[in-house]
Order: structure tokens, then sequence, then C-alpha cells
């Protein structure tokens, strides 16, 4: 350990999950899904990093390794740093920490910044990390009058929890910047949150497509967490109706804005999103670290 932090082991998680919503580094994170990293996401307590200084806890981050991605890494997250801490030092004491924890069935993690990187990339290089993909995080003003509805799409139910899994599977197969939770895991929580909607487009029964809008009600700011089409619906409109239909939920439920990641090189949806009215907000650059 580098000298003047410790780590702690065994926190509750509902004092984690305060210091990462009040000491927030970057991320728009929502309480329910900062908890379900702690309870679904990690396989175990030691991959959770809660450093601590002279005045008490500094930073917090974890290495969710119960997801699954292309090229089957943890996801390496920066939920929080104390405001004034040495950033730099910091986030160098964090990447050593999810190296030598990394567990023996991944083949590597990915972490995220947002441009400029707090590190440079000779840096970054110098831990192992090198650039993957980038990402851009999006959002618009939630339209005050709701759109029109689309008698196509419906409001998911739990009997649909097999069909939307198998449609996200094939959506997002091979894309680097997607990781989803495992099956049981993703199965087991689906709807359990009532700030969690799933819109669905259906043929003759099939579903086609559907998003997954969830909603932050004490800061009335909604996130499209995926929108997915199956190949063979692709262009047709789709995936517009889709996000179309979330923005009019959000509208309906009073939230004032909503937000997006999306891929840089996926020019497809990034055209569909700046149609709708999403613009920029920040860049991000993903790098990663192999055995």
């Amino acid at each position: 350990m580098m000298s003047g932090y410790k780590r702690h082991m065994g926190a509750k998680i509902d004092d984690l999950q305060a210091f990462a919503l009040a000491q927030r580094w970057g991320s728009t994170y929502g309480p329910d899904l900062i908890r379900r990293f702690f309870t679904e996401f990690i396989s175990h307590d030691k991959l959770v990093f809660d450093l601590w200084d002279s005045q008490g806890r500094v930073a917090l981050a974890l290495l969710l390794d119960k997801l699954n991605n292309p090229a089957n890494d943890a996801c390496f997250e920066l939920l929080a740093l104390r405001k004034g801490a040495d950033e730099r030092s910091l986030i160098i004491e964090l990447l050593a920490l999810a190296a030598l924890e990394l567990p023996a069935s991944k083949s590597g993690f990915q972490i995220a910044f947002s441009d400029p990187a707090p590190l440079s990339t000779d840096e970054l290089q110098l831990h192992g990390l090198i650039p993957y993909y980038d990402t851009f995080e999006m959002s618009c003003v939630v339209p005050e009058k709701p759109f029109h509805k689309d008698p196509s799409i419906i409001i998911g139910e739990l009997s649909d929890c097999d069909p939307i899994y198998l449609v996200a599977v094939e959506a997002f197969a091979g894309n680097p910047d997607t990781s989803m939770p495992e099956e049981k895991s993703w199965k087991e929580n689906f709807l359990a949150s009532t700030d969690s909607s799933f819109l669905l487009w259906k043929r003759d029964g099939e579903l086609l497509g559907y998003v997954n809008l969830v909603m932050d009600r004490s800061h009335l700011s909604a996130e499209i967490r995926t929108l997915g089409v199956v190949k063979t619906a692709r262009n047709r409109g789709v995936g517009s109706a889709l996000l179309q239909s979330a923005l009019g939920l959000a509208s309906e439920e009073g939230m004032d804005r909503c937000h997006l990641t999306v891929a840089v090189q996926n020019k497809s949806a990034l055209s569909l999103y700046e149609r709708q009215g999403f613009s920029v907000d920040k860049s991000f650059r993903c790098y990663r670290r192999v055995k």
C-alpha cells in the first residue's frame, strides 16, 4: 500500500452507498444501481476498494467481475473520491489494487475516464492500460408534452423476462462497450425496482426490440439504460419509436432530463439519438489492462 492510505474491509453497504452518492467521481449512477454493484456484480468483498487516510474515507471503487462482455473483462468502477483529495495518487493506488485482486477467471479489466483523463496516456500505459474504445455521454431535455403513443409498444411484464434477455444478447453481441449481468442475476432482478421500466415492440407476439428506462426521481432525471433491436427489424423505425415512447414515459413521470451512453463507433445509434434531440455532454475513453 502507498504511504498515507489504508484499505478498510467489511464496511456496511449503506455507508459505502452514502459515500458514493455524496462524493461522486463523475458517475451519474442512481442509488439502486450503486447498491446492485455491491450485492450482485461482485463475487467477493475483496473486490471492494475502500481507502482511508488520516481524515477518514477518501476513495471508493469496485471491480465488477459478475458481468459478461466480449473481452471477458471485469469492469473497474471508481465511484467516489473525497473532494480535495490527491486524485492522481489515489487512482494509481486503486489501479494497483485492481491488478492485484483481479479474479483468475477474468482476462483483464476495463476502466473509463472522461476527457481529459486524470493521468496521461504514457502514465496509463506504465500501469498496463491501453486505449480500447470511446463513448459519449449524451442528454436531452424531456419534452413537456408526451409523444403520441405507438400502439405497437407495450409495457413489459414479468412474463417478458426471457424474451427480453434473448433480444439483449443478440442485439449487443460483439459490442465491446456492453457488459451484461450474468443471466441468473439479470432474471432474478428483472423489474425488481419500481423505477425501472421496459417498453417492448412486438409483432405477432414476437419481441423485436425493447428499451429500458430508469428514473432517478430525487433528481428528476431519467436514463436510457439499454435499447436493443434484433437484426431483422433494424432500419424500420423500431428504435426511433421505442426511444420516443421512453421519452414520453419520462415526461409523464415528471422527469426533466434524460441521459444515455453510446459508443462513438456506433454511428447508427448516435444518429438516432441526435435526431431525437440528444447532444454530447462528455466524451470518455475506455482503457483495458490485460493479464
